[in-house]
């Protein structure tokens, strides 16, 4: 007998994580916030911790990335681990590799992601979101953080 009898939870979790990358790609700031619970625990690329940010700031935040070097950028996210820690619980770590033009110029960043996602009702949340950029403009290796 599964531990999980209702329904898969990393299936649920990959739902949630799939709602970033198009949510990304769409613009779509409501979208995005809605990957996560309200309020969340959330640092963001450049290091700032936003401690109980409500789903309205994620949004107004993202909302505002996107309209500037961002507009026209495209990511992708790339799950790694899934570690269940209890049927509330799951840690996950992933890479986002976001493109995006600069002075007429192809460029990408690629972050590491680990998140603790939180079973609320019968969808997957993320409760606690930490984004470290490790390449910046990788493809001419500016920005590594080796």
């Amino acid at each position: 007998m599964s531990r999980y009898p209702q329904s898969d939870p990393v299936e649920h979790i990959k739902i949630c994580i799939a709602r970033l990358e198009q949510a990304w790609n769409s613009k779509n700031a409501y979208l995005w916030a809605s990957a996560f619970s309200d309020p969340c625990e959330y640092i963001d690329a450049i290091g700032i911790h936003h401690k109980q940010w409500p789903a309205e700031k994620n949004a107004r935040l993202h909302d505002s990335t996107w309209k500037t070097i961002y507009e026209k950028s495209h990511a992708r996210f790339f799950l790694e681990n899934i570690e269940l820690l209890n049927d509330q619980y799951a840690m996950v770590i992933m890479k986002a590799e976001v493109h995006y033009q600069w002075k007429g110029e192809e460029k990408h960043n690629m972050n590491s992601i680990s998140a603790l996602l939180q079973k609320q009702g019968a969808e997957w949340v993320i409760r606690y979101f930490q984004n470290t950029p490790y390449k910046r403009n990788a493809e001419n290796g500016e920005g590594s953080s080796k």
